[in-house]
C-alpha cells in the first residue's frame, strides 16, 4: 500500500460520486488542464515518441503522465500507478488532438466506471 494506506474511503453513494464524477473532473482539470497548458506553453508541441499510424507522444503528455502516475502512487500504491500509465497517455493524446478538456473528463469517467464494474467487481 502507498503512504496513505490507512485512509478509509467513503462508502455508498458518496464513494460513487467521488470516484465516478468528482475525481475525473478534478484530476483532468489539474493534469490535462492546468498542468498540461502550463507545460505546453513552456515546451511547445515537441514530439518525444513517434508511434504507428502517425500517433505521437509529446513531452507535455509524457510529463503530465509522469505526474499523474506519481499522484496515483502517492495516493494509492505502485500497482495503481503502473496501471494508470497507458490510460494517462491516451487521455493526453485526446487532449492533444481535440485541444478540449471535456472529452478527457468523459473518457476518465467511463474508465473509472468500467474499472469498478468489471475489474473491482463492485
Amino acid at each position: 500500500m502507498g503512504p496513505v494506506s490507512s485512509f478509509q474511503a467513503p462508502s455508498g453513494y458518496i464513494h460513487w460520486m467521488i470516484v465516478l464524477i468528482c475525481a475525473p473532473v478534478v484530476e483532468e482539470w489539474v493534469f490535462r488542464g492546468w498542468l498540461y497548458d502550463g507545460f505546453r506553453q513552456r515546451l511547445g508541441d515537441k514530439v518525444l515518441i513517434r508511434m504507428l499510424y502517425s500517433q505521437v507522444i509529446t513531452r507535455t503528455n509524457a510529463i503530465t503522465t509522469g505526474l499523474f502516475t506519481l499522484f496515483h502512487f502517492i495516493s494509492r500504491d505502485l500497482l495503481s500507478a503502473v496501471m494508470i500509465i497507458v490510460p494517462s497517455i491516451v487521455l493526453g493524446g485526446i487532449r492533444e488532438e481535440s485541444n478540449l478538456l471535456w472529452p478527457c473528463i468523459l473518457v476518465h469517467m467511463t474508465w473509472n466506471t468500467g474499472w469498478f464494474l468489471v475489474v473491482a467487481n463492485v
